[in-house]
């Protein structure tokens, strides 16, 4: 078993993001809000997938679990959810100024925000009661 950098996770995370973060505008201006955010949520779940190996117990790839192609496909999946993230965190303000009017738009976006980050917080948390004990970590 090869041994992963969280350190190194973090970073092609990050630059995966800043990635996105540039291309964000581009993006949007080809495929629109709905297509963008439906393709960031798409990026964000096949990312997801790749990294956990398919969908645990369920459907399992094992060659994206073990060995060399184990860690590609964790750091394939690091970058892919990085990348995804831009394409919802950069939309709530044009979101709330395409479907709300000016008087509502600043409630509109900081719910949007806030929404974002509870759900980051709460994945802490799930995670936490998913996993009870350290033989259950890959």
């Amino acid at each position: 078993q090869m041994y992963i950098q969280p350190e190194a996770l973090v970073t092609v995370f990050l630059v995966a993001s800043s990635i996105g973060t540039a291309l964000e505008p581009w993006i949007l201006g080809r495929l629109g809000l709905r297509r963008t955010v439906v393709f960031g949520a798409f990026s964000n779940m096949l990312g997801n997938l790749v990294k956990s190996g398919g969908l645990p117990p369920f459907f399992v790839i094992p060659s994206l679990t073990r060995g060399i192609y184990g860690t590609c496909a964790l750091y394939l999946g690091f970058f892919l959810v990085g990348f995804a993230q831009p394409l919802f965190q950069c939309t709530p303000a044009l979101l709330s100024a395409s479907w709300f009017p000016e008087e509502e738009r600043t409630l509109a976006t900081s719910i949007a925000l806030n929404a974002n980050q509870l759900g980051v917080g709460l994945a802490f948390v799930v995670g936490a009661l998913y996993v009870q004990s350290p033989s259950q970590i890959a």
